[in-house]
């Protein structure tokens, strides 16, 4: 009985360390057990993990939520070295580089998404000298697979390494060749089935635009080029190519592809290693594809909602319209869509997709009159504009094309068309309902535009476009805020029902400044109503601003400036650019805009200081909430984009 009874519990112990075990950090969790990588000429991997990691003591100032880092080091042997990390199926890599556990962040990655490679390449490295990389998941959920791969060298891994990062390639009519290198490439692990050796393989992808699409690769004089097409990553290997020798050209002719289906390329050396020599030109061409249905004005597509929702466009075969823009660049691809107009007025955008270079006109008939050219951005940016003064059921029409005059196989991109309805609270009894919130942070969207006057003016200004909107008092201190436009000059009269005489007025900053009307004596449970309407006669060029109806808090915009958690942020609400003062932070810092559903939609890295400027260029008009990261330190705050 001793015995049996001495085994069970032996037999709880091993399973308890087993449990134990299994649960385990690993041993380079904190910075201080960092693991020692050699550099070395070309990458050789080592394997990698951060299952169970945990967050170390000092934050990250990289993108992502560094929850599960782990650490490397390594010696530098010269003043340069490429860190190299290639994420498994679903590990999202981001990469830090420091001079020291706690020290100065010098490099961030975060390029690709999940089983991308992450690839930073640092110069002015000392001889001798000791670095550190922090590895981790960029989203705060845990990787189900938890692995990667690291290594460091001195000679740079290409971005295309492997097929999970493969560079787009756009089609044309010509060969339009693209310069690329195998130099420090390592093998993909996917079998040959083409012969050679493909311990430098390197990746491609293209999105078909015909059944037919010739790949050209033209070697360098030490580069013996292999072309390999696939159907997908890890799929099925569909042709090759492999007739010339060093500095030949390779040409490989498909048939029977899927339009709008995308495929993978690999390219390698026939032989073995690769060298600084191992460059080699590619291109795709493909006929040209029969103009798109929309190719004309009187083909135009019906497109437009209440809210953006995008459809993709392509201006691939497209031909010149009878009749010239008025816009920039070169209208000989341009394609046509319209809405009708159920307001006054409307937002327009288009995004480009891979190199396109959009152009955006709107039109009040397909030979009338121009009302609006966009071309603020370049090559794959947003163009987004507001348009005012529309005649509720008239037809518009949009006309998109690509700033340059080739004509490429990528041109492809998305548009969308928000249509404003009627004012619904253009009158006073049908004001829209808002709510009272514990702070100043909750905003609602609001227009004057197509506004009628309502009722006889008791505040100050010309109230010819006031607009309505009501609360039911949580207090008797409640408060207002209306935060206006670059060009709305706000005004707010508050009263206890419709057609009474004024309780209170508010108009004490000038345009795009944040009007505060502070109430009290308010009675718990009486609904009190909220005139607002620009000062000046009509409704300005950008009719728009923000509402709010807060308790219990004291409001913190001053002078255009916005600030919570210490972050502050002018002018608000903004157009182009907004304005930071991040002398609070150090360093690099981390800057992250948020949608109103929480969703992540532009992020960067700056440098601190008193008056940090980001471009809001690919912003849609809304409300956003920024967050700055940067050692330790997290400051919030709110802004009105108004385009």
């Amino acid at each position: 009985m001793i015995t049996t009874h001495f085994k069970k519990a032996s037999l709880s112990i091993v399973l308890f360390f087993t449990s134990f075990a299994a649960f385990a950090a690993p041993v380079n969790d904190d910075c201080a057990s960092a693991t020692l990588l050699s550099q070395t000429s070309f990458c050789s991997y080592t394997s990698g993990t951060n299952a169970n990691a945990t967050q170390s003591s000092f934050a990250s100032t990289c993108s992502g939520t560094a929850d599960d880092d782990v650490w490397y080091k390594f010696v530098a042997t010269g003043t340069s070295a490429s860190i190299t990390v290639q994420g498994s199926s679903d590990f999202d890599a981001v990469i830090q580089l420091l001079t020291a556990c706690g020290g100065t962040s010098l490099y961030c990655s975060d390029n690709s998404g999940y089983s991308g490679t992450e690839v930073i390449s640092a110069s002015g490295l000392i001889n001798g000298a000791t670095y550190y990389v922090r590895v981790y998941h960029y989203s705060p959920y845990s990787s189900s697979t938890n692995t990667f791969n690291i290594c460091v060298s001195t000679v740079a891994t290409p971005g295309n390494d492997n097929c999970s990062s493969a560079t787009f390639l756009s089609q044309s009519v010509s060969c339009n060749a693209t310069s690329a290198s195998s130099y420090g490439a390592t093998s993909s692990g996917v079998s040959a089935g083409c012969g050679g050796n493909t311990d430098d393989d390197v990746w491609f992808r293209f999105t078909a635009t015909s059944t037919n699409t010739t790949i050209k690769v033209v070697g360098s004089s030490g580069f013996d080029a292999v072309i390999q097409l696939f159907y997908s990553c890890g799929g099925s290997s569909l042709s090759c190519a492999d007739a010339s020798l060093a500095g030949g050209t390779e040409t490989l002719a498909t048939s029977g592809l899927t339009e709008g289906v995308t495929y993978y390329i690999r390219v390698y050396d026939y032989y073995a290693g690769s060298t600084s020599n191992s460059t080699f030109t590619i291109c795709l061409t493909a006929p040209l594809p029969s103009p798109p249905a929309n190719d004309n004005c009187a083909n135009a597509i019906s497109i437009g909602g209440t809210s953006c929702s995008a459809v993709t466009g392509t201006t691939a075969g497209a031909t010149t319209s009878a009749f010239a823009s008025g816009c920039a660049g070169t209208a000989n691809d341009d394609v046509w869509y319209k809405f009708v107009a159920n307001g006054p007025d409307a937002n327009v955008s288009v995004q480009g997709i891979t190199n396109f270079d959009a152009v955006v006109e709107v039109l009040d008939g397909c030979t009338g009159n121009s009302l609006k050219c966009s071309d603020v951005t370049a090559g794959q940016g947003l163009e987004s504009f507001y348009l005012s003064g529309l005649v509720n059921g008239n037809t518009y029409f949009v006309r998109v094309y690509d700033f340059y005059s080739s004509n490429n196989y990528s041109n492809e991109f998305s548009i969308c068309v928000a249509l404003h309805g009627p004012l619904v609270n253009d009158e006073c009894n049908n004001a829209i309902l808002l709510p009272v919130t514990s702070s100043d942070n909750n905003l609602t969207s609001g227009t004057t535009d197509g506004a009628s006057q309502s009722t006889a003016l008791s505040c100050n200004g010309n109230s010819d476009d006031d607009v309505w909107f009501k609360f039911i008092a949580s207090s008797d201190k409640d408060s207002i805020l209306v935060i206006g436009g670059n060009s709305f000059d706000a005004v707010i009269g508050v009263y206890d029902a419709c057609g009474a005489i004024a309780l209170t007025c508010a108009d004490n900053s000038s345009y795009g400044y944040a009007e505060n009307a502070y109430l009290t004596g308010l009675t718990v449970g009486h609904t009190y109503y909220v005139r607002v309407y620009h000062y000046y006669s009509g409704s300005g060029s950008t009719p728009l601003f923000a509402i709010s109806v807060y308790n219990g808090s004291i409001i913190t915009s001053m002078n255009g400036s916005y600030a919570t958690n210490k972050l502050a942020l002018y002018p608000n609400p903004a157009t182009s650019e907004l304005h930071m003062d991040l002398s609070a932070h150090k360093n690099e810092v981390m800057i992250e805009f948020f949608d109103v559903q929480g969703k992540l939609v532009k992020k960067e890295t700056a440098i601190s200081g008193n008056n940090v400027v980001i471009s809001l260029d690919q912003l849609l008009g809304g409300i956003y909430t920024v967050r700055v990261l940067s050692d330790g330190l997290s400051s919030t705050g709110k802004v009105v984009v108004v385009k």
